[in-house]
């Protein structure tokens, strides 16, 4: 479910580095010079444009269904504020507005790349301050208000709508932002797609903040199945994967989470939901990416191995943010990837009150003898001792 802290699997500890380090990195609000606007205020610039392309052809990309069902990104309510490389904000695109709004520009249609597009300076320094505050995450918001109407907030530079196109290069787990430039419009796929799941089933919020504090506690057992579940998916959907691996690899991943809820039922349902939520929105925009960009065709769902000191897992905080919530991300939408190619319909189903694990089993049907062997076979198709040893050196961390 949506968050302000919670996004793509890459990109939840960078996001939190982010909002720590705010204070520090951003200019003062008060030294923004609206002078410094180089763009007339009825237009938008050729950078601009190329984000507006970015998003009308991934509104077409899911208009087609081809990615999931039911989700419309043109559509959406959008302000998007873009900030310069003196970083500060210097003018500000309406996407889709919801009122008839004073002092918004429309943009023609040889420009507009047929989205309904207005220019809007108006609001981009309380956006920025927003963004910025103590309460802010230094990005994005969900619910910014204009004329009482909500929109999706995102700043954006120069820099990261280029990158939407180019191919990312980056560790999985932690990592320090300031040395990496990601995507705008990874970002406008994956939160946008947040906002779309409320629409499944409004319990599941108030389900998952109540069972949120259960998923705070991990045993050497439950660290091992989910390094084990990690390991399973490890470089998809790259190489070719048959629909045979793939029920092979979705019945060890369900017969792992059985043994998870056999050992501490506690952490079940909130973390089968977040595993459900950050990893079908993480699914659909990498699918996204990856069918747009051919320098992006190749992208992985997991960057390198869990097992590997690129996931800078070097205390027990580090350690607990990565098994709790970026390996959701990445496991979560492998195994959306799975329930696709085995059966599309079923995949529908957690737009209603089921999550991916509950969806998976009910595809197979298994025994207990059946789960004892697929949890074996996924251990045999790996190296199941180098996972034990990782998990007795996490564990010896302060």
């Amino acid at each position: 479910m949506k968050t302000k802290f919670l996004i793509n699997p890459l990109l939840l500890l960078a996001l939190l580095f982010i909002s720590c380090s705010t204070d520090d990195d951003t200019p003062n609000n008060n030294n923004i010079d609206m002078n410094e606007i180089v763009i007339p205020s009825d237009q938008i610039s050729s950078i601009d444009k190329q984000l507006l392309s970015q998003i009308k052809k991934a509104g077409i990309l899911f208009d087609a269904d081809e990615i999931w069902t039911g989700f419309n990104l043109t559509e959406t309510p959008m302000y998007l504020v873009h900030k310069n490389k003196e970083g500060k904000v210097d003018r500000g695109i309406i996407i889709n507005p919801q009122s008839a709004i004073s002092n918004a520009l429309e943009i023609d249609e040889e420009n507009n790349n047929g989205l309904e597009v207005y220019r809007y300076d108006d609001e981009i320094l309380r956006a920025f301050q927003l963004i910025t505050s103590d309460t802010g995450n230094g990005l994005y918001d969900f619910n910014f208000k204009i004329d009482n109407q909500n929109y999706y907030l995102q700043i954006y530079s120069d820099d990261e709508v280029i990158a939407g196109e180019e191919l990312a290069i980056y560790p999985g787990g932690f990592f320090d932002p300031d040395t990496i430039t990601i995507g705008a419009i990874d970002f406008i796929l994956h939160e946008n797609f947040h906002t779309y799941q409320d629409s499944w089933n409004p319990k599941r919020t108030s389900i998952k903040n109540i069972e949120q504090h259960q998923k705070s506690s991990i045993s050497k057992e439950i660290l091992e199945l989910r390094t084990l579940t990690h390991q399973i998916f490890k470089d998809f959907p790259n190489g070719a994967i048959s629909r045979t691996v793939l029920e092979e690899k979705l019945k060890q991943y369900v017969a792992i989470r059985s043994k998870e809820s056999e050992l501490d039922s506690s952490i079940k349902y909130a973390y089968d939901l977040s595993e459900t939520d950050e990893g079908s929105a993480r699914y659909i925009e990498r699918m996204a990416v990856r069918a747009l960009f051919p320098k992006r065709s190749n992208e992985s769902f997991i960057p390198g191995s869990v097992l590997d000191n690129d996931y800078g897992i070097t205390n027990q905080e580090i350690l607990t943010l990565v098994f709790d919530s970026v390996l959701l991300y990445e496991i979560g939408a492998s195994v959306c990837l799975a329930i696709s190619t085995i059966d599309r319909e079923a995949l529908d189903d957690i737009n209603t009150d089921k999550t991916l694990f509950e969806v998976a089993k009910n595809l197979f049907n298994m025994s207990e003898t059946e789960l004892a062997q697929q949890l074996q076979n996924a251990k045999n198709s790996v190296d199941w001792n180098a996972i034990q040893t990782k998990v007795s050196v996490w564990q010896t961390l302060n």
